[in-house]
């Protein structure tokens, strides 16, 4: 399921819990919803590498998110999840 899926699905079943009283329902939602921000959260830091390492194999872009401080295992995964290097 996508991010926006899962903050919709939790904002379903926490309503209908608050509808019902049931306090494990609504927990459940308020779970779906953290899920899916988490995933559109890490959707989006996928995207900005993938737009960041497009110029001359990436090199530059990858200077720079590690001159911004990302972590290097955090690179290295989205090294990984963009293909990383040139694709010439």
């Amino acid at each position: 399921m996508s991010g926006k899926t899962d903050v919709a699905k939790g904002r379903i079943k926490e309503a209908a819990g608050a509808l019902a009283d049931d306090d494990k329902l609504r927990r459940e939602g308020k779970t779906d919803q953290a899920i899916g921000k988490v995933k559109q959260a890490a959707k989006e830091l996928v995207d900005k590498a993938k737009r960041a390492t497009n110029d001359r194999c990436g090199k530059a872009g990858w200077a720079l998110l590690w001159l911004l401080g990302v972590p290097l295992p955090v690179l290295l995964v989205l090294y990984v999840l963009t293909g990383g290097g040139c694709h010439n």
